[in-house]
């Protein structure tokens, strides 16, 4: 029996687990993106088909939403990142200004630039392509990657863990790509506002531009929101308070009365436009469009 054990452990090595290595780094990253499915090993079966049930809904709803949204890039969102490939494709993961790829064979991968080689100890036959010397740049939604100053691929982000090459392949990450969301308020009422301020269970977050300056009828401020990189769908509500300047020429802070209900699981950007003739008529409301 054990010689049996022995042969199958050595044809599993040479087979189902021959293609892909990873350093100490690289399980560290993977590690901890598939870490919370572990916590179900205990769960009844009941409980674990809803759980996949969930994760299929989710996943739907993703897909569905692609650009439809506003999704933007940003400098640090590749970092530390596991991409798996939703169809015929390697896997990517990014790790210290390098780019791995994974279960693949090299010419499906379409790159000009030949790739730098890690051994495989497990399977020499296998080794595992990179790159080195990677760099990002943004603009709107896209990742144009570049490997030792040279071009390598881009990355279309179309849906808040999703990302597509320029050859139509899709890769999905488990949590978001994006750290934070903006909100710029667009004040189109009579009143001149001097901040907003947010709040929500845990966090309160205020939307000044630090000038001491009131927001006139037709200016904006940004406010940026940190998110959780490992939640799921869900609504964010705020209670609303605004710092004006009265008739007397004396600031005032009102919270509204009702609050402000945003969902925040898609987008990386939202115009909210402020409207009212007096401060108790002050109303919050979503730009279904906004603008880049």
């Amino acid at each position: 029996m054990n010689n049996q054990l022995k042969n199958l452990r050595d044809s599993m090595d040479h087979t189902v687990f021959k293609e892909a290595h990873f350093n100490n780094k690289q399980k560290e990253i993977i590690r901890g993106k598939i870490k919370k499915k572990k916590s179900f090993h205990f769960a009844p079966t009941v409980v674990f088909t809803l759980f996949v049930m969930t994760i299929v809904a989710v996943s739907l709803i993703y897909m569905e939403q692609e650009r439809s949204a506003n999704y933007r890039a940003m400098d640090h969102d590749l970092e530390d990142v596991f991409f798996q490939n939703l169809r015929n494709g390697p896997d990517i993961l990014f790790s210290e200004s390098q780019l791995f790829l994974y279960n693949t064979h090299l010419e499906e991968f379409n790159s000009n630039i030949v790739p730098k080689i890690q051994e495989n100890p497990y399977a020499p036959s296998y080794p595992t392509p990179y790159f080195d010397n990677i760099k990002v740049q943004t603009s709107g939604n896209m990742y144009t990657i570049y490997t030792n100053n040279e071009f390598l691929m881009t990355l279309e982000k179309i849906a808040p863990r999703i990302v597509q090459d320029g050859d139509g392949k899709k890769y999905s990450s488990s949590s978001y790509l994006s750290k934070s969301y903006e909100i710029k308020f667009i004040n189109e009422s009579n009143i001149n506002i001097f901040a907003i301020e947010l709040v929500t269970e845990d966090e309160s977050y205020v939307s000044a531009d630090g000038s001491g300056k009131s927001l006139a009828n037709g200016q904006s401020l940004p406010l940026e929101i940190s998110r959780d990189r490992n939640t799921v769908h869900r609504t964010a509500k705020f209670d609303v308070a605004i710092t004006f300047m009265d008739s007397q020429n004396v600031q005032q802070r009102i919270q509204l009365n009702e609050p402000f209900i945003l969902d925040n699981s898609y987008s990386d950007f939202y115009e909210i436009v402020i409207t009212g003739d007096s401060y108790d008529t002050l109303v919050l409301s979503l730009k279904e469009e906004a603008a880049e």
